[in-house]
């Protein structure tokens, strides 16, 4: 299997460089006053979204002027690495495909990609976007998804049995695209699941760049079907209250917050091997689902180890739901430094003998709550380096390696910058933890002669101030001058 899959790859890659060295790749266009029955070159578009799909080979471009087109598309063959097929706006936030009563984009084959094009489902009750399993390398940048009563993009296979024939959607990324308005409920005013983004099955899947808002299920929920390898890379999770607008168009309530979790995991607890997310330099804000218990920035449970690094959680009902399963220990694993948590009602809720888990320099403001329930977190649960605000510390915060301290430790605690002030007593005086190489800003650790507490380390601050003359008889260009008590450092530089 692996001299097939080599093979193949080296004949890919001599089909590409033959086809780039030929100039092969040609634009179709299409515009709203075009003809289906035109071949689709310059000053002869197509009609149809679907008909420049249907006559585009691998490293073909679709080309699609402004305007609306009530359509529905499906790929009908799949490009080849280093010569997709895209099918792109020509220019950004002037091209919207809408259709009410079916799926707006069907992915079916390989090495597709997908740009500057708008896909409005108005508030119809099929996933938007649906990428099979066969779709691998699919690539979605600078979209716009919004208004469906089911998922915004759909991808892979979620099946929870999973064996060695099993079709795994593979290399799939999502950059810089916005998904909202995914909202749904029964007649009786129940809620009713509506996703962002749903991915089964898949490999290699990257989200970056990218905003989910307003949905009455999850923001992102991984479902089952053994996926593994996913980063979650500068996203923003937002969920609010249903404003007049939205409930004239879903009939929700003015007012109700009707969301689950930003990021929910499922995975089969079965499976040999555990599913591996990492998170790093998100936001999230607003969970605080109305409609269910227990909302959560973050839910996650099964068979899965999870990196939550330098992210940033206000204003949630949980920010951490982290799920356990006892002796068994099929719950997640989890590793969290350098977040920052404030304003949310419960920074943690920790249950089930949470077990082989590390929340590490990580900044806790002032009023929230940990809850440790059903076991909480078991033995091998660590808690060190971090820097809390509070009366007093969590017993599963040990004094002794994590600090309780008061706002004054921080810039400006009310405003959201917990970076710490000059006369914190965070400052070097934390354990040193070698896997905690860089804080929340990706600033290297330690800067003084100390780990310091939190996620922020605190860094020298530069000043510049000009030289006396006699230095510069001298010949002195500049000096420094360190401040012992602030660590800052002066930089006496000519004027």
């Amino acid at each position: 299997m692996k001299m097939y899959l080599f093979m193949r790859g080296w004949l890919t890659l001599t089909i590409c460089l033959f086809a780039s060295a030929n100039g092969l790749g040609k634009t179709i266009y299409v515009a709203t006053d075009g003809n289906d029955a035109n071949n689709g070159v310059a000053g002869a578009p197509v009609q149809t979204i679907q008909a420049g799909i249907d006559i585009a080979d691998p490293g073909d471009t679709v080309s699609i002027g402004p305007g609306v087109y009530p359509q529905t598309l499906r790929t009908k063959r799949g490009g080849l690495a280093g010569m997709p097929i895209t099918i792109q706006g020509e220019q950004p936030g002037t091209v919207t495909v809408t259709a009410q009563y079916n799926t707006l984009l069907t992915v079916a084959h390989p090495h597709i990609h997908v740009r500057q094009l708008i896909f409005d489902g108005q508030f119809a009750a099929h996933d938007l976007v649906r990428v099979f399993s066969t779709g691998d390398y699919f690539r979605f940048q600078h979209n716009l998804v919004r208004n469906g009563r089911k998922d915004g993009i759909d991808l892979g296979n979620a099946a929870t049995l999973v064996d060695a024939n099993f079709d795994y959607l593979v290399g799939v990324s999502i950059t810089e695209s916005e998904f909202k308005n995914f909202l749904n409920k029964d007649i009786f005013g129940h809620r009713i699941d509506a996703h962002g983004i749903v991915a089964g099955g898949v490999i290699d899947f990257e989200i970056s760049n990218t905003a989910v808002a307003m949905v009455s299920g999850d923001a992102l929920q991984l479902a089952n079907g053994n996926w593994d390898n996913v980063l979650v890379d500068s996203v923003q999770f937002h969920n609010g209250l249903i404003d007049e607008q939205l409930a004239e168009q879903t009939g929700f309530a003015v007012g109700i917050n009707p969301g689950e979790n930003a990021i929910d995991t499922k995975q089969d607890r079965s499976l040999p091997v555990r599913s591996r997310l990492k998170v790093v330099n998100s936001k999230f804000s607003g969970w605080r689902g109305d409609l269910i218990n227990n909302a959560a920035a973050l839910n996650l449970k099964e068979q899965v180890s999870v990196q939550i690094n330098a992210c940033e959680f206000m204003n949630n009902e949980i920010a951490l739901r982290l799920r356990g399963s006892g002796a068994a220990n099929v719950g997640a694993h989890i590793v969290a430094p350098n977040n920052v948590f404030y304003r949310n009602e419960k920074a943690l809720r920790v249950e089930d003998e949470l077990r082989e888990s590390r929340v590490i320099n990580n900044t806790f403001g002032d009023g929230q709550v940990f809850e440790f329930v059903s076991g909480g977190g078991a033995a091998d649960f660590f808690a060190a380096n971090n820097l809390l605000s509070l009366a007093t510390l969590p017993a599963e915060f040990p004094a002794n390696l994590n600090l309780r301290v008061t706002n004054e430790s921080f810039v400006d605690a009310d405003e959201g910058d917990f970076s710490l002030s000059s006369s914190s007593p965070a400052i070097d005086s934390a354990l040193t933890l070698n896997e905690v190489t860089s804080d929340h800003h990706g600033l290297a650790r330690p800067q003084g002669d100390a780990f310091d507490f939190g996620a922020y380390e605190f860094k020298p601050r530069v000043v510049a101030m000009p030289i006396p003359g006699w230095l510069e008889v001298l010949g002195l260009g500049c000096i420094m001058l360190k401040c012992a008590k602030s660590n800052s450092v002066g930089l006496v530089s000519g004027g």
